[in-house]
């Protein structure tokens, strides 16, 4: 632990510079908004927005009219990953489930 003549050794210069990136950290902060697809928001402003039930909707999405047979159904799941849409639904699949972590 620095000692008293040690502390006061440090120019005036440092300590502004680190009170100023102290407040620029603080006065970047984000606004979010964690809510669901039935209490949707009308306007956000500049703000995040976590939708808790985003992952289980794209789930549905991906597994929309699947057959009942489970062979034929992950053949299917594939071919719909593999697909530029899947690629797409993947990425969004990931960001739900960091938004989910995050909220």
């Amino acid at each position: 632990m620095p000692t008293q003549q040690a502390l006061t050794l440090i120019p005036l210069k440092v300590v502004l510079l680190l009170a100023l990136l102290t407040i620029t950290t603080f006065a970047q902060a984000q606004t979010w908004v964690i809510t669901d697809q039935t209490h949707p928001i009308t306007s956000p402003g500049p703000a995040r927005i976590i939708l808790l039930d985003q992952q289980q909707h794209l789930e549905s999405e991906l597994s929309r009219a699947l057959p009942s047979d489970p062979h034929q159904a992950a053949a299917i799941i594939q071919s719909r990953l593999n697909s530029p849409s899947g690629k797409r639904l993947q990425a969004e699949l990931a960001k739900a489930q960091q938004d989910l972590t995050d909220a």
